[in-house]
């Protein structure tokens, strides 16, 4: 269950975005863990607000109820929250499960349990 204690690097990165600080630490909240550190909301990679902004796995604000919504807001990986941008929670579940499907019949992805990423992966290229 996440607590209310947001670790003071997040309390840096949450005054340096453009939104309401106040917003930007309750998005923040909704992902901490018990032993203090943020997980993306969507994927579950523990995030760092310490990372360069052009990196992959930067910490990002996506808002869950639409662009004006700022105090319904989740934090994530940024390619994640990219991924994500235009759709819904929902709609962005099942075009997860949708591209799961369209793997599977092209044989990208093998017939097997669905698999957790390790700790630590992220993708191999960054914004530029």
């Amino acid at each position: 269950m996440p607590h209310n204690n947001i670790p003071e690097n997040w309390r840096r990165f949450c005054r340096r975005g453009r939104y309401r600080v106040q917003d930007q630490e309750a998005s923040v909240k909704k992902s901490i863990n018990e032993d203090g550190s943020v997980v993306g909301y969507h994927s579950g990679f523990r995030l760092d607000p310490n990372l360069k902004a052009t990196a992959a796995m930067y910490p990002s604000h996506d808002h869950l109820s639409g662009r004006n919504n700022d105090a319904n807001m989740v934090v994530d990986a940024r390619f994640v929250n990219d991924m994500k941008t235009i759709l819904s929670e929902e709609e962005f579940w099942i075009m997860v499960e949708h591209l799961y499907a369209i793997g599977r019949s092209k044989g990208t992805i093998p017939a097997r349990e669905a698999q957790i990423l390790p700790a630590g992966w992220h993708p191999l290229r960054d914004y530029a």
